[in-house]
């Protein structure tokens, strides 16, 4: 894990790999928001360099950075992993989210995505940047959030953990 984090100069780029990738303004918003659909069909959306989203092929939330912490899916609840830094090394503390952490989690990705839907909906999102200006492709990235709040937010399989 690197010691120093940077802001990212080109999210849209750094998705290049992925067949279908979007950089778009959203009112309200100051950055532009990124997303892309990769080949495995898992989606990731950059809300801004400090709040990232990323989800399996079946919409269910695989991983979060969020005001500065990483968030990993173990079934049941997120991981909650801080980078603690001392002078020769770097370490992740982990915190489990709780029964009340991980509602308000949820809850708070539930409304950054509606946002975001019922901006594409009353056509206030400009597509600033895509690998396919065509209608459909917009439309893709449309419907994923609408699946993806086609019901309660679900949580991804755990990770398979590393053994010794």
């Amino acid at each position: 894990m690197s010691r120093l984090e940077a802001d990212r100069d080109d999210l849209y780029e750094e998705l290049r790999l992925a067949p279908f990738r979007w950089e778009l303004r959203v009112p309200d918003q100051t950055v532009p928001v990124f997303a892309a659909i990769r080949e495995n069909g898992r989606f990731s959306l950059y809300l801004t360099p400090d709040e990232v989203y990323h989800f399996d092929e079946k919409d269910r939330l695989q991983r979060a950075f969020l005001n500065g912490e990483l968030y990993r899916t173990q079934g049941a609840t997120l991981a909650r992993l801080r980078r603690h830094r001392e002078p020769h090394e770097t370490s992740l503390l982990r915190h489990d989210l709780d029964s009340a952490e991980l509602p308000r989690f949820l809850q708070h990705l539930q409304s950054q995505l509606h946002q975001l839907q019922v901006a594409f909906t009353n056509g206030s999102v400009t597509i600033l940047r895509s690998n396919d200006l065509s209608p459909e492709a917009a439309n893709v990235l449309s419907s994923r959030l609408s699946r993806c709040l086609a019901g309660p937010l679900q949580l991804a399989p755990a990770y398979p953990t590393r053994r010794s």
